[in-house]
């Protein structure tokens, strides 16, 4: 498309003036959904935040204005994605659509905030107040200014907060990693660090080649759309009191205009609490799903489907249940790019119905009979263990196939769905709450792994000691109006979950709660891995 332009305001030279930013793309139905959510109040904004140390013990870490400019220059220069914004075109029957557009330059003083003085923690606290921010709700785009921020808080910690139509939270990962690696290359080459506010783009970068546009743009069949929304619609009218939260306060009305602006109070607010695990304790954990042939974020999927079962929805007979996978190497984009433009929102949600009387059977409820919590887990480890194998066998399988993978078509069945914001805001969002009401989701980002020798052979100057990730809940109306645990940590470091609900809907204290069953559960899981472990230690030595 030719670059789009604006007209002079008044009392200007008339004189057209150049556009601040290029069309380069069509939207998916993902870029549209996450411009709605924004504009409309449903959700705010996605952070990575990262603690950033000196390498040498002993030393402090002072990142200096110009240390902080010169390194974003460098990922901006890497990642010009990051100039991507959403801009909204009207055709000749008022209708409107969403296109991508490259800024043409991105002014750094736009996007960095430096904070100096009563500097918060990384935390639940400082995480809920950001996503209050909405920055990009008006939808305007600014000449210069991406949507996206960088807070330096107290000149060691880096929060990376980010409209989620630009990116996803791995790529939120991938920002650190670079941030990281050119502070440390700026540091081996001794050259005094200074670098241009401001970056220009070259939008022809930013444009899909022809095979990426023909993988996202597929249309999966319709009937296999209709037949898994009716199996959740079936589910949803026969268990409608027997799902999860279902004690949650009703969920607000939302705005249904594509271009409204929503009052502050009509906003989703989000509620964070986090939870930390140790990093020889994670090392554990990783050890013990080692050990039983699964992963992670299967563990969890089962230990918080059964904690919800056994402890808080007893009567519940089904549960469900969500995960966020990274489509990066499900359909080998990197290879599909080829050095072209990037998408850097690649995450997919995929759904699971569960049902749960085969959780109670393995994990009993750890609340005694007058409704006290209790310390310790009992549950049957074998069983658990099978538990989790069969659950991530299940999303092995859902992904197995790539591009032609079940879990490939499910991301791309909105493409049967209209173009227009309209068809989106009257069509798409009122049916959403039927497929993602009742749920709880986990976001796992992992380890956040660093290289530990700089480009030029040396030890690094700077390191990553800790690492966390957030979404702001959405509207209970449209989203999940249950529980989002987004876990993410650094490699041989501390694992960090911060759980996020709309706030003012959860029961008090049925989050922490939740958190508290799964990690007391883990903890069982770990003593009878440590004694089994020891029994067998003690076989061979008799041998």
């Amino acid at each position: 498309m030719a670059t789009t332009t604006l007209t002079a305001k008044e009392g200007q030279d008339a004189a057209v003036q150049p556009s601040p930013y290029t069309i380069v793309r069509k939207t998916t139905q993902v870029d549209r959904m996450f411009y709605v959510y924004h504009r409309l109040g449903i959700q705010a904004n996605v952070l990575v935040a990262a603690r950033y140390a000196s390498a040498k013990t002993g030393q402090n870490l002072d990142l200096s204005d110009e240390t902080v400019f010169a390194a974003l220059h460098a990922v901006v220069t890497k990642c010009p994605e990051l100039g991507l914004v959403g801009v909204k075109e009207m055709n000749e029957d008022g209708k409107h659509f969403l296109s991508l557009a490259s800024l043409n330059t991105i002014n750094l003083d736009s996007c960095v905030e430096f904070i100096d003085h009563n500097v918060p923690p990384l935390g639940s606290d400082l995480f809920e107040k950001l996503h209050s921010e909405w920055l990009w709700a008006d939808g305007e785009v600014r000449p210069g200014q991406p949507w996206w921020k960088v807070l330096i808080l107290g000149r060691r910690d880096v929060v990376f907060l980010f409209h989620h139509l630009v990116c996803d939270g791995s790529f939120g990962m991938t920002f650190h990693r670079e941030f990281l690696a050119s502070l440390n290359a700026a540091a081996a080459s001794g050259m005094r660090q200074q670098a241009p506010r401001e970056v220009h783009l070259n939008p022809e970068r930013m444009r899909l080649n022809e095979r990426v546009k023909n993988t996202i743009r597929k249309k999966p069949s319709a009937l296999g759309v209709i037949y898994n929304f009716l199996s959740f619609a079936f589910l949803r009218y026969f268990y409608s009191k027997a799902l999860f939260f279902t004690d949650f306060a009703p969920p607000r009305k939302f705005l249904k205009d594509s271009l409204g602006n929503p009052l502050p109070q009509e906003r989703t607010s989000t509620q964070v609490y986090n939870y930390r695990i140790p990093a020889q304790k994670m090392e554990s954990i990783l050890a013990a799903c080692r050990s039983h042939g699964t992963t992670f974020t299967p563990l969890l999927m089962v230990l918080i489907t059964g904690t919800l079962a056994a402890d808080h929805y007893r009567k519940a007979k089904v549960g469900f249940t969500r995960y966020a996978v990274d489509m990066r190497p499900v359909c080998d984009f990197e290879d599909l790019a080829a050095g072209q433009g990037k998408m850097l929102n690649l995450a997919a949600s995929v759904p699971e119905k569960e049902r749960l009387g085969k959780y109670r059977k393995v994990l009993p409820t750890m609340f005694s009979g007058d409704g006290i919590q209790q310390a310790r887990a009992y549950l049957d480890t074998k069983e658990t263990w099978k538990l989790v194998r069969d659950y991530g066998k299940r999303m092995q399988k859902f992904r197995k196939g790539g591009t032609k993978s079940k879990l490939c078509k499910s991301w791309l069945s909105g493409n049967t769905m209209g173009p227009t914001l309209e068809e989106f805001v009257n069509k798409s969002l009122p049916s959403m709450n039927v497929v993602m009401q009742n749920s709880f989701s986990v976001s796992n980002l992992g380890a956040l792994k660093a290289t530990t020798v700089s480009a030029g052979g040396e030890e690094p100057a700077v390191r990553i000691e800790d690492v966390q990730f957030s979404t702001a809940s959405p509207h209970g109306a449209v989203g999940y109006h249950g529980i989002v645990f987004n876990v993410a940590g650094m490699a041989g470091g501390d694992t960090v979950i911060n759980a996020c609900t709309e706030a003012g809907m959860a029961p008090d204290g049925l989050v922490r709660s939740v958190l508290d069953g799964v990690m007391a559960r883990i903890d069982t899981l770990l003593l009878q891995q440590n004694t089994s472990s020891e029994k067998e230690r003690k076989a061979r030595s008799q041998v």
